[in-house]
């Protein structure tokens, strides 16, 4: 694993106090596992989830691994945490893939096979930084800014989606602090679903506790409604934070699944 710092210069919205914050103190940065074979590849980069409190590290490396024996190189984003709220974290996801893509040669990566997915809480961040891609929604810094944010493939493992609806886990509230209905509704990702977004797979089950399944039933009708490419699976039993899931029968097939669908994607 190689630790990638996003910015080499002051990062937006950048607050000194923030960074005391134990799970912000390595915040801005990615986890880098390459698949170091000389060939290139395709990348995926992984949002952790923790309700924006924190990132959960069963959802981090152990993928990330995984990932590379499917041929994927990996990127664990270390995004900003409470205190940080919107737009933090989304601007990190933004600037990950435009990392990824504008040092993509030397990386041994594909940079029109970029992907990003998330877990949880981390499927909302990984969901709205596909959807909103190149919206300007911080300042520019660099030459890397100038780089598309466009994602080519998006993956929502259990995920937290909306900020508005009846169902929502008072955990997302760290997303938006003090903001009100009419800003949580533009930050619902189901509501943020636009025509020409890259394919995306969603799993899910009945049981996961935090993150109810109709997230994911209306992301899927958010999706398909704009007209997009979905793959949706839903399965009886979970649990929060199952992640590989690979002691719950049913629901561990999300990898082979998953693996099956980058394959017929062109992953």
């Amino acid at each position: 694993m190689k630790r990638i710092r996003l910015w080499n210069v002051t990062p937006p919205l950048y607050n000194e106090e923030f960074m005391k914050v134990d799970d912000n103190k390595i915040s801005m940065s990615m986890d880098a596992y390459f698949i170091d074979d000389g060939e290139i590849h395709p990348a995926m980069i992984i949002c952790p989830g923790g309700g924006y409190r924190y990132r959960n590290e069963n959802e981090a490396g152990g993928v990330a691994g995984w990932l590379n024996t499917l041929g994927l190189s990996a990127f664990v984003l270390n995004y900003r945490v409470k205190p940080y709220d919107f737009p933090a974290p989304i601007i990190d996801g933004k600037r990950a893939i435009k990392f990824i893509r504008k040092f993509s040669g030397n990386m041994k990566i594909d940079p029109d096979r970029i992907g990003i997915m998330g877990f949880s809480s981390g499927a909302h961040l990984a969901a709205l930084t596909a959807e909103v891609s190149d919206l300007k929604i911080a300042e520019m810094k660099d030459e890397i800014d100038d780089v598309s944010a466009e994602v080519n493939a998006l993956g929502l493992c259990y995920p937290m989606i909306s900020m508005s609806r009846e169902y929502v886990d008072w955990e997302m509230k760290n997303f938006l602090t003090g903001g009100n209905e009419e800003i949580a509704k533009a930050l619902s990702a189901e509501l943020n679903a636009r025509d020409g977004l890259c394919p995306t797979f969603i799993f899910d089950s009945f049981d996961e506790k935090n993150s109810h399944y109709r997230n994911g039933l209306d992301m899927l009708y958010a999706l398909r409604e704009t007209g997009n490419d979905v793959e949706y699976h839903i399965f009886k039993e979970g649990k929060n934070s199952m992640a590989m899931a690979e002691d719950i029968d049913g629901v561990k097939q999300w990898r082979s699944l998953f693996a099956d669908w980058l394959r017929r994607i062109g992953f």
